[in-house]
C-alpha cells in the first residue's frame, strides 16, 4: 500500500491510525460491539464501563481513549475486529482502507 499525497490514510498496517480514518472505516462496523473491541485493544475495562455511561458517540469515545496510548497501530485495530466479528468485517476494513488509499485515475 502506498500513502496517498493527503496522508490521512495508512500507508502499512503498522501506521498509527487517526480518530478520523477510524470513524470512517472502522466504527460503522463495530458499533454494535465496541466494547468488547477496546478489550481486545487492551483498554481498561473500568475505562470502557465509565465510557459506557455517556449517552452518544462509545465508539468513538472508546477509539479517542485508545489513541492516547502509543502502541498503536491498523493492525491491533484489524486484530481486535477479526477477534470479536471475524475475519469478514476485518476484511472489509482493509479492503475499504486499500481502497482509500488507491490513486485517483487522471
Amino acid at each position: 500500500m502506498s500513502c496517498p499525497l493527503s496522508g490521512s490514510a495508512p500507508s502499512s498496517a503498522a501506521d498509527r491510525p487517526t480518530l478520523k480514518d477510524l470513524l470512517d472505516f472502522v466504527v460503522p462496523r463495530i458499533a454494535a460491539v465496541w466494547y468488547d473491541v477496546g478489550l481486545r485493544l487492551d483498554l481498561d475495562p473500568h475505562v470502557l464501563d465509565d465510557i459506557e455511561t455517556e449517552k452518544s458517540d462509545r465508539p468513538r469515545k472508546m477509539f479517542n481513549k485508545w489513541l492516547q496510548r502509543s502502541d498503536c497501530s491498523w493492525q491491533k485495530v484489524l486484530d481486535a475486529v477479526k477477534s470479536t466479528c471475524g475475519a469478514k468485517p476485518m476484511e472489509d476494513i482493509r479492503t475499504a482502507l486499500e481502497e482509500a488509499l488507491l490513486p485517483s485515475p487522471g
